[in-house]
């Protein structure tokens, strides 16, 4: 996947494809940051252009952008983490509980099945995600459940999720700038 593919599934004047690209942006910075085996680094970009390609019209099946581009990366033969990453990116277990009780079957099968590198791609893919607007940009977590309130609305289920997850959307990132104080000392 690279920015021409994603262009075949999204549209390039929605603020939901440059997010994309701004969180591949954000995930290249990172990297360089902690310290994991470079063979993943190409893995990890992959899964970021990939976490919310389930938005694509063409992909909208289950009406879950999670479950629906993790169905298209098993179908693309993306790897095992990849997969894992699109499906439980940014709460989404914690989302399906909420909003979707008819996935809970899906996502309890799959959550058994998270292995350390899974459950590492979450975490950084995540902490990506939370850290781009909705138009690619940098942010903090607060401006972007903010702006997610904002175009939402805060009584919608996507503002109600970001809103509940908050904690653990902060343990997220505590991980991840705990991986990137190691690397620097």
């Amino acid at each position: 996947m690279n920015e021409a593919t994603l262009a075949t599934y999204l549209e390039t004047s929605l603020p939901r494809y440059h997010h994309i690209l701004g969180v591949v942006r954000n995930m290249k910075s990172l990297l360089p940051q902690i310290n994991i085996p470079a063979d993943l680094h190409t893995l990890l970009i992959q899964a970021c252009y990939l976490h919310d390609i389930g938005y694509s019209p063409k992909l909208n099946k289950f009406h879950y952008h999670q479950l629906d581009g993790a169905i298209f990366a098993a179908k693309q033969g993306f790897s095992k983490s990849i997969i894992a990453t699109l499906l439980f990116h940014s709460c989404a277990y914690e989302g399906a509980l909420y909003s979707r009780p008819d996935l809970r079957p899906v996502y309890e099968a799959h959550l058994m099945l998270l292995d350390e590198q899974d459950r590492l791609f979450i975490d950084l893919v995540t902490y990506c995600d939370l850290h781009t607007s909705a138009r690619g940009k940098l942010t903090t977590l607060e401006e972007r459940i903010g702006d997610v309130a904002v175009r939402y609305g805060e009584d919608h289920e996507v503002s109600k999720m970001m809103f509940a997850n908050e904690p653990v959307f902060r343990e997220i990132i505590g991980r991840v700038e705990q991986m990137k104080g190691k690397y620097c000392s």
